[in-house]
């Protein structure tokens, strides 16, 4: 039996090999596909479905656009030049659009969940969560408003057919399907899923990583957000809040070094404007490059404190016995944050402490 993961980040890397692990599955019966998300930590086979799209000039990235713009066909052949006449078991983290071209594949027998993030640790669904590949858009629009009809209509050019797009996004629609299976790091995730159901992997350990140069013991850390880029919040409002919670702390602290990992989603533009105001403090920034897998350097180092907003990182920086502090107690207008609009994130601040500091 084949075997497919979907990955998109670091933890979903290191949850995947842990699975793979965990199962016993052979190297050479496992393919990661995923999305601007690269790794060289394996010896199995991983596409990056992103690379199809890109070329050195302008103009083959045009006819490559053109050339896979039917999404389906594209994942589709890199799913049958894997297989074969196999079939295999999907393992996904959510349903989102790719995932969902996975699974509902002819020789898919079964798909599983694996955890990502903090989406599985929320004890309860909201409207908002089982739409999160939407989460900018209104729940109404006109006959004309070509902002909201123009996507729709690409998205059925690309192959994502109404059907197909009405599969949930969230794992605990798929709890009680008899096969469907859930894994994870912790005995806390996926509290929706039927326990019996469930299953704690350990992340590897290797050596010969690729974050294994970096060792975060005894340093500061700022965790980057993509609630600018991603939600609309204000990006005003956000360097507000670095500047009076983690600025301060550092200036009382007399801290003039820090690393920094911006969040992959995060653009240019919102990365300067934090750059511009460290620098305006006179505190010196050590940027950790994207291909850094903060999660396994967090897990062979030792008392680093983590400053951000409420990323899964702070989470399971404290899991591993880290100081874990985010500023959301300092932002402005904490109803335009829409990441945690109609969230219970009691278990978060279970490990993570809200940063307290008087000016």
């Amino acid at each position: 039996m084949k075997n497919i993961f979907l990955v998109h980040s670091p933890i979903t890397f290191l949850v995947s090999k842990a699975v793979i692990e965990h199962l016993g599955i052979p190297d050479e019966d496992v393919l990661m596909i995923t999305n601007a998300f690269t790794n060289s930590d394996h010896s199995f086979k991983m596409v990056d479905i992103s690379s199809f799209y890109c070329s050195s000039t302008k103009m083959g990235t045009i006819a490559n656009s053109i050339r896979f713009f039917n999404r389906n066909k594209l994942i589709d052949s890199i799913i049958d030049g894997f297989v074969g006449s196999a079939q295999f078991n999907a393992y996904v983290p959510v349903l989102n659009y790719v995932e969902k071209i996975v699974v509902t594949h002819e020789k898919c027998a079964n798909f599983n969940f694996i955890e990502e993030g903090l989406v599985h640790y929320f004890l309860e669904e909201t409207i908002d969560s089982h739409t999160v590949a939407h989460a900018r858009d209104s729940w109404r629009t006109s006959s004309f408003d070509l902002k909201r009809m123009i996507p729709a209509v690409l998205s059925l050019l690309r192959g994502y057919s109404p059907r197909l797009q009405s599969l949930p996004f969230s794992y605990s629609c798929y709890a009680n399907f008899k096969d469907v299976n859930f894994f994870g790091i912790t005995e806390e995730v996926f509290p929706l899923a039927n326990p019996s159901k469930k299953h704690v992997v350990k992340i590897p350990d290797n050596k010969g990583v690729q974050s294994a140069e970096y060792n975060f013991t005894d340093s500061i850390i700022y965790i980057g957000d993509c609630c600018v880029d991603f939600y609309n919040y204000s990006c005003e409002l956000y360097l507000r809040g670095i500047e009076q919670g983690l600025i301060t702390y550092l200036k009382q602290n007399n801290i003039s070094q820090i690393f920094i990992k911006f969040h992959r989603l995060e653009s240019e533009i919102v990365k300067q404007a934090q750059r511009n105001l460290f620098v305006k403090f006179n505190i010196h920034l050590v940027e950790i490059p994207n291909p850094v897998i903060m999660e396994l350097a967090l897990n062979k180092s030792a008392n680093s404190i983590l400053f951000g907003t409420y990323s899964s990182l702070l989470y399971y920086a404290s899991i591993m016995g880290h100081s874990a502090y985010s500023i959301y107690g300092l932002l402005e207008d904490k109803e335009k944050y829409k990441g945690m609009i109609g969230r219970n994130m009691d278990f978060y601040w279970e490990k993570v402490a809200l940063l307290n500091v008087n000016p």
